[in-house]
């Protein structure tokens, strides 16, 4: 009894010494959680007098604004009166340059008709002299014609000779009337032409008459000393319009830069309130007990499971060189019986020998293919573990990140996170060899392949297993299933026990719609109910952390839709289809969407 006693006590006061510990764990958080707040109330004065500041800023710049407004107001009452009196000079001077162009041109249509006449004359000329040299050539050859005939009518009997002349000379005779019918068309196509010139010679003639007239109107009508005044005054107005002109750009230029100067000031402003929400948000995540409890959880089991495995592979090992020492005993054995055989004859009691060689020999092959297994399924295990762990680890470093980020630089709390949360040790990443030959005859990745199209059973997505939820979906960037996220919780599928079971964890899944975010929740115990609208917490662009529900949107593509609703101002969600992407239009809006059978939920949180 007093030994149950003592051992009660002894218990007790481990007890009481695990709640001092506890409680002095919660003191020191409770300082650093002091310390963060006195941090960011610093912060939050030298925000305010940094606005106040920027607020004179835009006070400053508004008035600026008003006088440039003004001044720009009078400078165009100016530019209009200038305007109106440069339009006066310039239609002024407009009308005596059109004058001035038509005199011009009538100049030069009466040279051109001038030189037109010339030509004619000329061709006509020409026409006349082929005209009269045709009927020269034509009454030559007529009275050649007749000379012929009277030739021909005075001869009597001819001789052959002189029939053949006779003959040529009437071909060559033909010949020439041939081209004097040639010639006369000639001469009444020229004629026609020559007509035809005449009918158009005498409007231009009208033309230039009336011409001549206007002309000799504008010379007694124009006054060159009117047309030089306006032509001074049109110049010094030009001059005072780009001076002016110039003044303005000079202006307009200042102006601009003004505006440049306060649309800085305003995006400085609005960076400054967006990264003061963010911090915000980044240190009630942070500083949440249960988020930091969780992780530590989850810590002391992956290095329970860390070390079960280096058991379990030791094991594996060990039973590993037993079975090749074996294997290579019955070789031995098969090659001295084959050696006997070769000089005896075959008998009965070898032959049993042989066989209960060959069994032994098969079901050695059968226990180093299981093992094998087995092996590789360690392993898988093995680096999925390892995988977890540096998931862990790029968390902790996301919030050593988070904590250094601008003001909020707190070493305690950082040296504090790394004395909890420190997960590996040497050696943790090596790979278990086991010595044996046959060491690399099946990697994970082929035995997984070679027992998927055997039918082999037991957990992993290698061999039938439940397949990831990533696969689902379409990432709206590359490297988005990566732990180098930036969030609070990282991905990874599937966690194995040393016994083959498998334990569900958590997962991210990227959903693609108008703007790329991530929606990072835990593994589900059981289907969703959209009535139920758990809440999930969602990373949107630009490293905000905000709050949404998870809810019913509709049917499509045949399928049934959920979202996650954000309160969002509306706009961007307008229903349409575009580059691929959907938008829905609710209020708020249903930033995120996914298929209804893939959505799960346990407890405030959801997953896909």
């Amino acid at each position: 009894m007093s030994a149950e006693i003592t051992s009660l006590t002894a218990q007790l006061k481990e007890r009481e010494e695990e709640v001092r510990v506890k409680e002095d764990q919660l003191k020191e958080m409770k300082n650093m959680n002091a310390a963060l707040e006195n941090q960011l109330t610093e912060y939050m004065d030298a925000l305010e007098l940094q606005n106040q500041s920027v607020k004179r800023s835009v006070e400053s710049s508004q008035r600026t604004s008003a006088e440039v407004a003004e001044y720009e107001q009078q400078m165009a009452q100016t530019t209009e009166y200038m305007r109106k009196q440069q339009l006066e000079y310039q239609e002024a001077l407009q009308s005596l340059q059109k004058k001035v162009g038509r005199a011009e041109e009538t100049e030069k249509e009466n040279l051109k008709i001038h030189q037109l006449n010339l030509n004619l004359a000329g061709e006509l000329e020409d026409y006349r002299h082929q005209t009269k040299t045709l009927m020269a050539d034509l009454r030559a050859k007529e009275e050649e014609i007749a000379s012929l005939r009277e030739t021909v009518g005075t001869r009597g009997q001819l001789s052959s000779d002189e029939v053949g002349g006779e003959r040529g000379t009437r071909g060559e005779l033909d010949r020439k009337v041939s081209d004097y019918d040639q010639l006369m068309e000639r001469v009444t196509e020229l004629q026609q032409v020559r007509v035809q010139l005449e009918n158009e010679l005498s409007p231009l003639r009208a033309e230039r008459a009336n011409i001549l007239s206007e002309n000799a109107a504008l010379r007694e009508g124009s006054n060159p000393d009117k047309y030089l005044q306006l032509k001074t005054n049109y110049n010094k107005l030009s001059e005072q319009c780009v001076a002016l002109q110039k003044y303005l750009t000079d202006e307009s230029k200042e102006c601009e830069q003004m505006r440049q100067r306060l649309a800085e000031e305003k995006a400085i402003n609005a960076r400054m309130e967006e990264a003061n929400h963010e911090l915000q948000v980044q240190l009630e995540a942070t500083t949440d007990e249960r988020s930091l409890q969780a992780i530590r959880d989850r810590v002391e089991r992956y290095r329970n499971e860390r070390d079960q495995l280096k058991v379990a592979v030791s094991q594996y090992q060990e039973r590993d060189r037993e079975q090749q020492e074996t294997i290579h005993s019955i070789q031995m054995a098969l090659e001295e019986a084959t050696a006997q055989n070769s000089n005896q004859d075959s008998t009965g009691v070898w032959q049993d020998q042989v066989a209960t060689l060959t069994l032994h020999l098969e079901e050695s092959n059968k226990r180093m293919l299981r093992y094998r297994e087995e092996r590789n399924t360690a392993r898988i295990m093995h680096k999925s573990l390892q995988e977890q762990i540096n998931t862990l680890q790029a968390t902790v470093e996301q919030l050593q990140n988070s904590r250094s980020y601008d003001t909020y630089t707190s070493g305690q709390l950082d040296t504090a996170l790394l004395t909890r949360l420190q997960l590996t040790d040497e050696g943790s990443t090596e790979r278990p060899t086991t010595g044996s030959p046959h060491e690399d005859a099946y990697s994970p990745e082929e035995y997984s392949e070679q027992t998927a199209q055997q039918g082999g059973g037991g957990g992993g997505e290698g061999r039938g297993g439940r397949r990831s939820s990533k696969q689902s979906f379409t990432s709206t960037a590359s490297g988005s299933s990566s732990h180098k996220h930036d969030r609070l919780s990282s991905a990874s599928n599937r966690s194995f026990s040393p016994s083959g079971a498998t334990a569900e964890l958590y997962t991210e899944v990227t959903m693609k719609d108008g703007v790329t975010r991530n929606l990072v929740i835990e593994r589900p115990r059981h289907k969703l109910s959209y009535k139920s609208k758990p809440e999930v917490i969602v990373k949107r662009k630009g490293g905000k952390y905000e709050t949404g529900v998870l809810a019913y949107v509709g049917v499509l593509d045949g399928k049934e839709m959920a979202g996650v609703i954000l309160d969002l101002p509306t706009g961007s969600n307008d229903g349409a289809f575009k580059d691929g992407r959907y938008y829905f239009r609710c209020t708020p809006c249903c930033g995120l969407y996914c298929p209804m059978g893939n959505i799960y939920v346990e407890a405030n949180s959801a997953t896909i």
